[in-house]
């Protein structure tokens, strides 16, 4: 696993692959202030690109602490990510026009035990396998499932690490 960080490190830096995806729970590294938005801007303006789907758009929408999501909203003025449709369409959650039709073979092997709390990482999580995109999440078990599937994932601190 060292050696695999080792290379998406030399490659992130070198600017072949600078772009990233947060998983949902990332949102609360967002607020405790573990990224800093200088940091994220200093990103993007060096050529970064941040992505987000509908699923973590959503969740933002939903926190029930004002604070939380003036500080959400906040982060995703500053990284201006692009809003990029899930892979898969899942019936009762994807919304219109923000899924794709696809083939969910990613989505159906990133979902736990057909668990309903994991649909939002299997959206995300197929979302950076298919386009290419490193996805940043503290689930380590998630983050290794990615990683076997043929996508890039890293920790929050790896992330940092990076970007010191």
């Amino acid at each position: 696993m060292t050696g695999i960080f080792n290379n998406m490190i030399k490659t992130i830096r070198n600017n072949e692959l600078n772009r990233f995806i947060f998983d949902s729970n990332i949102i609360d590294c967002i607020v405790n202030k573990k990224i800093s938005f200088e940091k994220l801007e200093s990103i993007r303006s060096t050529g970064g690109k941040f992505y987000v789907t509908h699923v973590q758009v959503d969740e933002i929408n939903k926190c029930p602490e004002v604070n939380k999501r003036s500080i959400l909203n906040l982060f995703m003025l500053k990284t201006m990510p692009e809003v990029i449709p899930t892979e898969t369409i899942v019936l009762g959650y994807s919304r219109l026009g923000e899924a794709k039709f696809g083939n969910d073979e990613f989505y159906k092997k990133l979902l736990v035990n057909n668990n309903p709390k994991h649909i939002e990482d299997a959206l995300i999580g197929e979302v950076a396998i298919k386009n290419n995109i490193i996805l940043i999440t503290e689930d380590t078990k998630f983050l290794k499932k990615v990683i076997k599937l043929g996508g890039q994932a890293i920790s929050i601190d790896q992330f940092r690490m990076i970007y010191k």
